[in-house]
């Protein structure tokens, strides 16, 4: 398994950062943690479902799954600043979506990327 923290960890710091314009020595992240939190609840809502499901999951889930890239991709076009960040989450978050198929695993690591996004997200000081 990759790890995610590490993965994570720099895609916060890596993507969705950018260089401060009054102070290059400092990164800002222009994204609020209540957008990614957003994201966050629909992933966990699927989860919560999931429960009972094997390792396969039911067609009903997987299309809940795919989902989650129109609910990114509304998100992203409410924003409309230059630097959007959320673009640069659904950019990068879609590909993870594609990959996960009907695969148990796959989704709950997913799962714990969201999280472990949200998490250095605030850490690293996203706005509420």
């Amino acid at each position: 398994m990759e790890d995610i923290v590490k993965k994570a960890q720099d895609f916060v710091v890596n993507k969705l950062s950018e260089t401060n314009k009054y102070d290059p020595s400092k990164k800002e992240i222009k994204i609020t943690t209540s957008q990614i939190r957003k994201f966050l609840s629909g992933v966990n809502l699927i989860q919560n479902k999931m429960n009972e499901e094997g390792e396969t999951l039911s067609d009903e889930t997987v299309n809940e799954i795919k989902y989650l890239k129109i609910k990114l991709a509304y998100q992203a076009g409410r924003e409309k600043t230059r630097e959007n960040k959320i673009k640069v989450l659904y950019d990068n978050l879609v590909p993870e979506i594609d990959n996960i198929g009907s695969s148990k695993k796959k989704f709950l690591e997913f799962s714990k990327y969201i999280e472990a996004i949200v998490a250095y997200h605030k850490f690293y000081g996203g706005k509420d």
